[in-house]
């Protein structure tokens, strides 16, 4: 069977070498599950709009291909809270390629929840779980959580007060953060420690920063 623009261009991002990727380890069910979250969102964006992006093409390279610049920073965790996960960005696509990683969805706005719910329901997806409040709101999240992801939620500090709130202590905060944005984390608190800082770039050679903090 003849694949999709769709399908072609999901396996074209798992081969760029900027994603790092070892091929050995991406299970055989990441592409058919990213195509089918990329045709789901595509669905649901045009009823309660996800993202600015209407397009599949760039919504798969401006959205697929940077959440999986997270993988970088998330090697090790043991249990995965997306904060603002929004269309499931970068949880969603994560989970795809970590299955075995217990992942918290947290996304105050129902619609979008809505939507979350139906992509781990449709997509079979283990050990997930859904959370349509506020991140202050939850006071036991569940699963075991040592690691938190944010993508385009807040500034710095506010996502680390949010991530200090929803996980124990020695925790792990990965942020996805401009070079300008990098160069000051803006931080008050002089016991959270920047521990690493992988420099990206999104699918059009623009350049990211991904930056460790443990708390």
């Amino acid at each position: 069977m003849e694949q999709s623009t769709e399908e072609r261009l999901i396996r074209e991002i798992l081969l760029d070498p900027r994603l790092n990727l070892d091929q050995s380890k991406i299970p055989d069910s990441a592409v058919p599950h990213l195509l089918a979250y990329t045709r789901l969102w595509h669905k649901w964006n045009a009823k309660i709009s996800l993202t600015a992006e209407k397009a599949p093409d760039l919504f798969i390279r401006n959205h697929l291909f940077v959440s999986l610049q997270f993988l970088q920073g998330v090697e090790n965790a043991q249990g995965l809270v997306d904060i603002g996960s929004g269309a499931g960005l970068p949880g969603i696509p994560l989970k795809i390629l970590r299955p075995d990683l217990p992942t918290l969805l947290v996304e105050c706005r129902r619609k979008r929840a809505s939507f979350l719910m139906t992509v781990v329901r449709e997509l079979g997806l283990k050990n997930v779980q859904v959370a349509d409040t506020k991140v202050e709101a939850i006071t036991s999240p569940g699963i075991p959580i040592d690691t938190a992801v944010f993508r385009a939620v807040a500034d710095t500090p506010t996502c680390l007060e949010w991530a200090r709130g929803i996980m124990p202590q020695g925790g792990r905060v990965v942020l996805l953060r401009t070079p300008k944005e990098a160069e000051r984390p803006d931080l008050s608190d002089s016991a959270i420690k920047c521990i690493d800082k992988f420099s990206l770039e999104d699918f059009e050679s623009h350049p990211l920063v991904l930056l460790v903090f443990h708390i």
